[in-house]
Formats: C-alpha cells, sequence, structure tokens
C-alpha cells in the first residue's frame, strides 16, 4: 500500500513540475511581450491645445529680421498620432500684432518625430518647419528651432500648449 501511494506522490510531483516546465515559458513570454509594447510601442504625445508659438530669429538674409521676436495663437487638433491647426499672429517683437497673419499647421504625423511643417499667410505665402522636444518636467512646454523661407530666417522657437 505504502508503494502505490509513493508511487502515485511520485507521480503527482512529477505531473506538477511538468504542468510548471511548460507554463514558465508561457508566462515568461506573456509578461516580457506586455513590458516590450509599453517599451517599444510609444502611444501618441498629448499635443492638443492651444498653442502659443514664439519664434525667435537668430539668423536670416536680411539682416533687421535678426534679434525679431514673432509670436501665434494656433488651436492644434489631434487625432492619435496626427496633429493639424490653425491660427494667427498675436504679437510683433512682444506688442500686439498690427496685422494678424494667419499660421497653418498641415494634417501631420508626430509618430516618430516633432518635426511640424508650417504654413504662414503674411504678404506672401511661404513654409517651414519646427524642429521639436517636449520638456521632460513640463510636457505641456515644447522647445527647439525653426527655419522659414522669409529670407532664410532660422532661430529658436518655444511652444506653450494651453
Amino acid at each position: 500500500m505504502e508503494e502505490s501511494a509513493s508511487k502515485k506522490k511520485s507521480i503527482d510531483l512529477k505531473l506538477i513540475l511538468s504542468v510548471i516546465g511548460i507554463l514558465t515559458p508561457i508566462i515568461g513570454f506573456i509578461l516580457l511581450t506586455k513590458d516590450f509594447k509599453e517599451k517599444i510601442i510609444e502611444q501618441p504625445k498629448k499635443l492638443s491645445g492651444i498653442w502659443t508659438i514664439k519664434f525667435t530669429v537668430k539668423t536670416a538674409k536680411y539682416r533687421p529680421y535678426i534679434g525679431e521676436t514673432y509670436e501665434y495663437e494656433v488651436y492644434v487638433t489631434q487625432d492619435e498620432f496626427n496633429i493639424k491647426g490653425n491660427g494667427e499672429q498675436t504679437l510683433y517683437n512682444g506688442e500686439a500684432a498690427t496685422s494678424h497673419f494667419q499660421f497653418e499647421i498641415p494634417d501631420v504625423s508626430t509618430r516618430k518625430e516633432l518635426k511640424i511643417p508650417y504654413v504662414l499667410k503674411a504678404h506672401r505665402t511661404t513654409q517651414g518647419i519646427m524642429t521639436l522636444q517636449i520638456d521632460k518636467k513640463n510636457s505641456t512646454h515644447l522647445t527647439g528651432q525653426f527655419n522659414s523661407a522669409i529670407a532664410d530666417m532660422s532661430g529658436d522657437v518655444e511652444i506653450q500648449i494651453k
């Protein structure tokens, strides 16, 4: 009797060890896959809202532009990784803008990087691009560089999202 009980315990132990042996890699794979997805598959950045965009000109072919600042208020909407927006110039060199030039962000993907094209409808329509980074401590604050077709201007850009 004791021998058959001992054999039964041995079989039960082998069965339990077999089940554990099968389940361990499956559970490990599930946990690794979940961790992999969270780290590798990026979630959309929250970028919708009212953007206050400030350009500070650092270089330009037309020297009087150097040092000037331009501010725009742009209403940005977001669908997953894509953003687009429309707005207008609000300030010029820190004072109320007399011309409210139209500022447009065409539908653009932000999945890989924050390289945002824009169209400025001033005396003539021109294009530019903003290359941005999100502040690690404040996700509603973006900084970077801009390039514009107007007199080959470039400089710093700062964005506050409300």
